[in-house]
């Protein structure tokens, strides 16, 4: 008997903004017609991302398991069982690219030891977006993901990202209710010649991208950011 050929993983990124469809490629659509096994982030969510890829899509014949950032390491073995019985799984989160500030890494590493192929498709970051749209270093830049929340750490944390600010892009994020607190936060610790750049629902219809100094955003009025997914970007 001829043994089965492995499967494939593939990372297919979904819409920043939810119904913003026309941000997908065609390719990535077409890959997840014709997959039956999913990782997703949250089941909710990610039947919504299939069923708008594919409107035709039949859920009750697929096999939709999840992989989140509490997903335990000695789980990761059985979800990607089915590569080895000669299926390929679509990995997807629940905005974005998998593997970029998004579950995803650990099950890739996991991938790669055992000789898995892995396939990465094209679609919208906003971490990359928001690094065009910002006119800053494109060429060195750091992604630091969440900082910390607690007020005397994140003010130590924020002196050493402006000094590296000085050799190139620092980028990081923050939970949507949390924006306008770390925005405060960024116009009391950095220096008045910091250059911030925030970035928020990019791809959508209201999409805001500013560029100024500490300086100019403190005198003016906090931005409308509040519950809105932001990427903000410093340099010097």
């Amino acid at each position: 008997m001829q043994k089965k050929n492995k499967g494939r993983i593939y990372l297919v990124p979904t819409p920043l903004i939810e119904g913003e469809i026309n941000t997908i490629p065609e390719m990535n659509r077409l890959i997840v017609a014709s997959c039956r096994y999913f990782l997703v982030e949250s089941f909710k969510t990610g039947r919504r991302h299939i069923r708008a890829m594919v409107p035709a899509f039949d859920l009750d014949s697929a096999v939709l398991e999840q992989l989140d950032k509490s997903t335990p390491v000695e789980d990761l073995e059985n979800l990607i069982e089915p590569v080895f019985q000669g299926h390929d799984i679509c990995v997807l989160s629940d905005a974005g690219c998998p593997g970029i500030a998004d579950p995803g890494s650990r099950l890739v590493q996991l991938a790669h030891h055992k000789n898995i192929e892995i396939i990465p498709l094209s679609g919208p970051s906003s971490i990359t977006l928001a690094l065009m749209a910002s006119g800053y270093n494109g060429q060195q830049f750091t992604f630091h993901g969440y900082l910390s929340r607690n007020k005397s750490e994140l003010k130590i944390e924020l002196r050493k990202i402006e000094q590296m600010a000085n050799y190139a892009t620092q980028i990081f994020m923050e939970t949507p209710y949390r924006n306008l607190s770390l925005f405060n936060q960024l116009t009391a610790f950095l220096s008045p010649n910091v250059q911030l750049c925030i970035a928020c629902d990019l791809t959508s219809a209201n999409s805001l991208v500013k560029s100024q100094t500490i300086s100019q955003w403190k005198k003016q009025t906090a931005p409308n950011i509040h519950k809105r997914p932001c990427i903000f970007l410093i340099t010097k």
